[in-house]
């Protein structure tokens, strides 16, 4: 049900706040986002962010046409607030306030937006109209399919509509692909742009949440694990409906980056965000390169003379470079495999990026069955063993109480119906993937 709206504006143009149960409903009836804010009016930053309602007509309509925006006081519902304050600090490293999350209607979060800006107020990081537009067009699988060329800087990013990674959108995409060969080359042109994009780590690994671009260049840089352990199993697929090598070596490198995290710690959830780690300027850039590489390695990766931390991403390929400079295609992936190992090496000598740990049942689930799916298409063939074991020990590590739900043997915290629910779609996939009986028990 709606609640009261947030201004005496007519009714076409205001903004109403759902409860929760009915934000939810509303959601999966019209295949949108859910919005939703843990800040109610009598908060500062509610009341900044009716402020912000008030003043952005673009905002007040893509909360109406993009999104179901939902309300939810945290005194009210404190399990929903630390639930998803814990989701906002695992997604961008910080809980709020404000604390905002973009919902798919299964209550899986798709982004947390921790900062209230206007629009066109000369900052870089994108409004929260843009925000809701990305999410909903991620839900959707409509997502841009070219990166686009340019100075890559954190600092001096656009304000722009982000694009974020949905591999759920994607597996859609894929699906469609399956059958419709129009969807196929979409389905190669978009996955070719985020591999290409600076939101793919060509160096350490793994997938950004999204960039805050709409070409897939600046990203932000915190990784989920969740979502690259899906994003490895949707690129196994894909590299088979696209007879695509390439795709297939790069799901084999996603799904390896997220095992390594998991045999790190059993609770890790995502590494968080560190621009320093991952750029490099113009001066970084010439002292770590070999002079012999650096030419082709500057082409490859788009490093311009703008003296701004730059993102690694692969802005021309090496069939390009060979074609316009006349030299060999072998020189040239030489010369880049070159520049990317000394790059790597100076990355590894930099500080690391947090490692974001904690106890969480339905993310810990959800990430290993994306791992089990990927494995299943031919990933991490050395680890099933492991994840099998990974798989059975959270699901032993649960005590079921009658009436009661059921709560963390390991913790003794109380789970929610999330956990409950992506426990079921494990325990469905280990059965189903490893054909071992001891499974069985958590399908009961």
């Amino acid at each position: 049900m709606a609640t009261a709206t947030m201004d005496a504006r007519p009714a076409a143009d205001a903004v109403a706040w759902r409860d929760f149960t009915g934000g939810l409903a509303e959601a999966e009836r019209r295949g949108l986002p859910v919005l939703v804010s843990f800040d109610p009016g009598w908060t500062t930053a509610g009341q900044r962010l009716a402020l912000i309602v008030d003043r952005d007509a673009r905002l007040r309509r893509a909360m109406r046409e993009s999104c179901v925006p939902v309300q939810v006081d945290p005194l009210d519902r404190p399990d929903l607030a630390d639930r998803y304050q814990a989701e906002a600090a695992t997604l961008c490293g910080y809980p709020g306030p404000p604390t905002l999350l973009t919902l798919r209607p299964d209550r899986t979060a798709l982004i947390a937006f921790t900062s209230l800006l206007f629009e066109g107020d000369g900052h870089h990081a994108p409004s929260l109209a843009s925000i809701l537009l990305a999410s909903a067009a991620a839900l959707a699988g409509d997502l841009p399919e070219a990166g686009e060329p340019g100075a890559a800087s954190p600092d001096h990013a656009p304000a722009r509509q982000p694009a974020l990674i949905d591999p759920a959108g994607l597996e859609a995409l894929a699906d469609r692909a399956e059958t419709d060969a129009a969807e196929r080359d979409r389905l190669r042109a978009t996955l070719g742009a985020i591999i290409d994009g600076g939101v793919h780590d060509r160096i350490g690994g793994g997938f950004h949440r999204g960039s805050r671009d709409p070409g897939w260049i600046v990203p932000f840089f915190e990784k989920p694990l969740a979502e690259n352990a899906a994003m490895a199993a949707l690129l196994a697929r894909a590299a088979s409906i696209l007879d695509e090598p390439d795709l297939a070596e790069c799901a084999d490198r996603t799904a390896a980056f997220v095992f390594a995290q998991l045999l790190a710690d059993p609770d890790a959830q995502a590494i968080g965000a560190d621009s320093d780690h991952y750029t490099f300027t113009p001066r970084e850039f010439t002292k770590i390169v070999p002079p012999q590489a650096s030419k082709t390695a500057a082409m490859h990766f788009h490093m311009t003379q703008a003296p701004v931390p730059h993102v690694i991403h692969a802005a021309r390929s090496a069939e390009d470079i060979a074609r316009t400079e006349g030299t060999d295609l072998v020189t040239i992936r030489r010369d880049i495999a070159l520049a990317t190992e000394h790059l790597a090496r100076a990355r590894a000598a930099r500080p690391a990026p947090p490692l974001i740990a904690r106890p969480a049942t339905d993310r810990t689930a959800t990430l290993l069955e994306g791992l089990i799916r990927a494995s299943d298409r031919g990933c991490l063939a050395d680890g099933r063993d492991a994840l099998a074991t990974m798989a059975f020990d959270l699901l032993s590590a649960r005590e079921i109480a009658p009436g009661r739900g059921w709560r963390h043997t390991r913790t003794g915290k109380r789970g929610y119906a999330s956990d409950e629910a992506a426990a079921r779609v494990l325990a469905r996939r280990a059965r189903q993937s490893f054909d071992e009986v001891r499974f069985d028990r958590f399908l009961t």
